[in-house]
């Protein structure tokens, strides 16, 4: 198993997420996801775990924006914003775990 971190901001709405995870044998365990910033962020984040917990690292790569909207249901442009910078720190957060798991030799090239 091998954690990772991973942030990222969209200084328009002045929302910064952040999200922690383990990744075990190919499988994505979200264990920490924070967000500050305007009311919707939380929502999205939210929403974003429970949509990338005990998911294949593949099935994770595959949420995107519309994969969002559809569980959330109508997103505004301000949403979308938010769905783009909360998916850009989940997928920050599971480079940071293959980037770990190469330095500890945990993972061949």
């Amino acid at each position: 198993m091998t954690k990772g971190t991973g942030s990222d901001a969209n200084p328009r709405d002045a929302d910064r997420v952040t999200f922690e995870v383990e990744v075990h044998r190919g499988t994505v365990t979200v264990t920490r996801a924070e967000a500050t910033g305007c009311d919707s962020i939380g929502l999205v984040v939210r929403t974003l775990e429970t949509l990338a917990h005990q998911k294949s690292e593949d099935e994770v790569w595959l949420i995107d924006v519309a994969t969002i909207k559809r569980w959330m249901g109508a997103v505004s442009e301000e949403n979308e914003r938010c769905a783009l910078t909360a998916i850009g720190a989940l997928r920050a957060a599971i480079i940071d775990a293959h980037v770990t798991a190469r330095a500890r030799g945990e993972v061949k090239t």
